[in-house]
């Protein structure tokens, strides 16, 4: 046997090629794992300069694309992108496309905890999913988008939407006729639960135009116009409606093509998406609670305990509204249509939440002037609700007894 003596500068080279594997080895583990990145600014731009981490750049970032001055590094991993703002992101552009899962992974944007709208500005498409990405959208609203297909968002690939709301967004050429989705324009998977699509434009499917496989749970459309068909939805693949209020479509009709009934579904005034042909009653689109605006169900709304069936079409139970409130309301009892839970926040027990001047479900609106009052038997015939001024009351009330009373004696002594 030959024994080759190795010199220690070779041994040296060695060990650094052993370590330089090792270190990028290691680096790529840590950016597989995903990682979660905060927007600090309302601001739409690419600025590596200002220590602000605005959203296109937290997106490009989550795309494994340059870096930027958001905390953390491009990721190839599963990431989250969250808030630490709130306020309305006007965009200049699109913002960056959703990138393949296998190669950036799945992306969540939550705007959980505060108030984020993402605006198109009449101007732009908002999000684009690309095929093989994967994008859950959750507690924010996209506004004002506009583009041919898909005008908030189009989506080529996978898409989760919880307790979102998309208004005012436009899609589609209205002279040539082509074109539309103005909220979602889908051609991949989606799935949108707990949300509300209010006063979107389209050419067809103003509110959705779904050409791939859609499923849309417990959520409510309403005014939603389609100069051809489909003012609420347009279905041009396979489609599941459940739990859900399609209603006021100015024109367009509510539904349009084949949809299969989950069961628990309204539509208003006209019968074209399956389900009950029973007015919701709406509010309008306006601050209900919650990080989102939705249409609250009024007195009388034929979609309060209108489901039997709580659950989306797995069967994992849809245990609270768009806004956060619990399912159903009173426990115990049936949940209502859409993405509002009808809250019948007084009750007949004593509780005095629609007269103690708070404001309960931080909706800006106290007493009588909240919609989740509207049954109260306090509100319907308001008393006082302190014991002083129940006292007051009653002062009055026999003061006008007692006065009643002696003028009957007088009429009774001039008679004699």
């Amino acid at each position: 046997m030959v024994e080759r003596k190795v010199s220690a500068r070779k041994r040296g080279r060695y060990r650094a090629r052993v370590w330089s594997v090792g270190m990028v080895a290691s680096l790529w583990a840590l950016s597989a794992f995903g990682a979660d990145y905060v927007v600090t600014t309302t601001a739409d731009f690419l600025d590596n300069t200002d220590n602000q981490c605005s959203l296109r750049e937290a997106i490009q970032e989550a795309n494994d694309g340059p870096d930027t001055d958001c905390a953390g590094s491009p990721s190839n991993g599963d990431d989250t992108i969250t808030f630490s703002v709130s306020g309305t992101i006007v965009l200049g552009s699109t913002l960056p496309d959703i990138a393949d899962a296998g190669t950036a992974g799945k992306l969540t944007i939550d705007g959980s905890g505060q108030t984020i709208t993402i605006s198109g500005n009449n101007s732009v498409l908002v999000m684009r999913v690309n095929s093989g990405a994967d994008l859950t959208l959750r507690n924010l609203s996209i506004a004002e988008g506009s583009a041919d297909f898909g005008g908030g968002i189009r989506n080529d690939g996978t898409l989760t939407i919880m307790s979102a709301t998309l208004s005012g967004n436009v899609a589609g050429d209205f002279i040539a006729l082509v074109g539309g989705g103005g909220g979602i324009f889908n051609a991949g998977w989606a799935s949108v639960i707990n949300s509300t699509f209010s006063d979107n434009k389209g050419v067809r499917g103003a509110g959705i135009l779904n050409v791939g496989t859609l499923t849309i749970i417990n959520s409510t459309f309403s005014g939603n116009n389609a100069p051809t068909t489909g003012g609420g939805i347009r279905n041009e693949g396979t489609l599941t409606l459940k739990n859900t209020i399609v209603a006021n479509s100015p024109s367009g009709g509510n539904c349009s093509g084949t949809i299969t009934d989950g069961g628990g579904n309204l539509s208003w005034p006209d019968a074209t998406c399956p389900g009950i042909n029973q007015d919701p009653t709406l509010g309008p689109l306006e601050n209900n609670g919650g990080p989102t605006q939705t249409h609250a169900l009024l007195a009388g709304s034929a979609a309060i305990d209108a489901v039997t069936d709580c659950t989306d079409t797995s069967g994992n139970t849809i245990s609270t509204d768009q806004r956060g409130i619990s399912r159903p309301q009173p426990a115990g009892g049936q949940c209502d249509a859409g993405a509002y839970e009808f809250r019948r926040i007084e009750d007949d027990t004593g509780d005095r939440a629609c007269s103690d001047g708070s404001d309960n479900d931080s909706d800006g609106r106290t007493d009588c002037a909240d919609p989740d009052c509207a049954t109260s038997v306090r509100c319907a015939a308001p008393m006082p609700a302190t014991g002083w001024g129940r006292k007051v009351l009653l002062v009055t009330l026999l003061a006008a007894l007692g006065i009643h009373a002696l003028s009957l004696r007088l009429a009774a002594r001039q008679q004699g």
